[in-house]
């Protein structure tokens, strides 16, 4: 059985092969990464994050941040749009910054966005591609389904599965345009995190508050559960806008945040039980960073 030493003074030599750019099947074997966002105080992409900024923990344990770099992987983006009742008043602006969110992606680069709407059922209306005028056609003949419910949370978990049979290279975002009106789907909340979550996907949700429910019901619970959880553990953000005349400037804050996230390289030494629990910060008080909290493989 190696010695105490032994096992130390093979970690120095990996460290330092990984500085020295050696061997890259070792330099990489300890190395991990994690896709974040980095704001301001206004919401605002911040340029020019370094090492120094961010402090990284798994499970408590704080690692050696290696490299801090611009995520330059494509985007791949399931955009859900509310068709139901409850949207009927806020279609217009709906439509307009849906499609400022895809001119703003699809100009930047090879992304690719997928539209699906979710009143009365979940609805592909356009599969994934990066034509921004197909996109805006078929974004202009999205209306609100007269006394349609919500089925969020299934569409949610259709779009994981799309998500999930594309490559895994791509930047998976979920990103929901919703009102707070009827939920239908009868699903489990961490029957949808969990879908979420094998897709490698984050979410987003920009919620008008405007129109709301009703009444709560177990339906409307759940939805709020997984809002909560699956944008807050997949490092993405949930936004409550108070006006319609809010969406636009919203939805293109979001898209601006993902054209400008980081990819945050870190070391994990050998271990035998690997970590659970990830969190990131920024060393700065004028920094906000999401970035998801479970440490995967």
């Amino acid at each position: 059985m190696p010695s105490i030493v032994s096992r130390r003074v093979s970690i120095v030599v990996l460290a330092s092969l990984i500085c020295l750019g050696a061997s890259p099947a070792l330099a990489t074997a300890a190395e991990r990464s994690v896709i974040v966002s980095v704001v301001d105080d206004k919401g605002q992409p911040v340029e020019g994050i370094t090492v120094k900024d961010l402090e990284l923990r798994e499970d408590g344990v704080v690692r050696e941040i290696l490299r801090v770099e611009r995520a330059t992987e494509p985007l791949m983006i399931a955009l859900l749009i509310d068709d139901s009742a409850a949207a009927d008043s806020a279609t217009r602006e709906f439509r307009e910054g849906a499609k400022l969110f895809v001119n703003t992606i699809v100009a930047a680069g090879k992304h690719q966005i997928a539209l699906i709407t979710v009143g009365e059922r979940s609805t592909l209306v356009r599969d994934y591609t990066s034509d921004a005028a197909a996109l805006s056609s078929s974004i202009d003949r999205i209306f609100a389904r007269s006394s349609a419910g919500m089925q969020m949370l299934d569409a949610v978990i259709d779009a994981s599965k799309g998500l999930a049979k594309r490559e895994d290279t791509a930047r998976k975002q979920i990103v929901v345009l919703m009102t707070e009106g009827t939920e239908f789907s009868t699903v489990h909340d961490q029957t949808v995190v969990d879908a979420i979550r094998r897709a490698g996907a984050t979410m987003h949700a920009m919620i008008l508050t405007t129109v709301t429910a009703s009444n709560e019901t177990e339906e409307v619970r759940t939805r709020n559960r997984v809002l909560d959880v699956g944008t807050r553990t997949t490092g993405g953000r949930r936004d409550h806008l108070l006006a319609e005349s809010s969406v636009e400037g919203a939805m293109t804050s979001l898209a601006r945040e993902l054209l400008s996230q980081y990819r945050v390289v870190y070391f994990r030494p050998d271990q035998l039980i690997q970590p659970e629990k990830l969190s990131i910060r920024g060393t700065r008080p004028d920094i906000t960073v999401r970035g998801r909290t479970v440490a995967g493989k």
